[in-house]
């Protein structure tokens, strides 16, 4: 099987994470692993296609998988066709408010000249076999963005404080 299909087959929870060639595909992208090692998950939803839009998706992942490097950090980037932007990202901990605040920061301002999207952080688990849990998370905020404006950074607690306004 290839690389990609492979990286498809973990994140979409086909694939028994525990097995040698999942092992092997992990250990040679040079992705942390390990009990301790949580992943998260940032879906970019694109409502135009990136053609012509500078930075574009590829230079995106390079500068935020160097951002990551300097928190001891790193992700992994899938995109499905070109509207949906996906980032796996793998710390050695629970990602921290710096950490989340530098992320918000970079892909903000990234995706600023794309007209009409919405970002979407999802929640941090444990084990890389959490993967698809993380992604679905990050899925789950983005079916809410309906109720914020476009260009919108999404992430689990402001999805509570909202129902929390709603039910108040």
């Amino acid at each position: 099987a290839g690389t990609l299909s492979l990286i498809n087959g973990i994140f979409a929870e086909r694939i028994d994470t525990s097995s040698t060639e999942i092992q092997h595909l992990i250990t040679e992208l040079l992705l942390p692993s390990g009990p301790g090692i949580h992943i998260t998950c940032a879906v970019i939803h694109l409502h135009t296609v990136p053609e012509f839009i500078e930075p574009s998706p590829e230079k995106i992942y390079q500068k935020f998988h160097l951002l990551l490097s300097h928190y001891h950090a790193d992700c992994v980037f899938v995109a499905k066709k070109l509207q949906y932007l996906v980032y796996f990202i793998f710390t050695t901990g629970p990602v921290s408010s710096t950490l989340s605040n530098a992320m918000k920061e970079f892909l903000c301002e990234q995706f600023q000249n794309y007209d009409d999207h919405f970002i979407a952080l999802g929640e941090s688990f444990t084990g890389i076999s959490h993967a698809y849990q993380a992604y679905t998370s990050a899925v789950i905020l983005l079916e809410s963005s309906f109720f914020f404006p476009v260009n919108s950074y999404l992430t689990p607690e402001m999805i509570t404080a909202r129902s929390e306004e709603h039910t108040s």
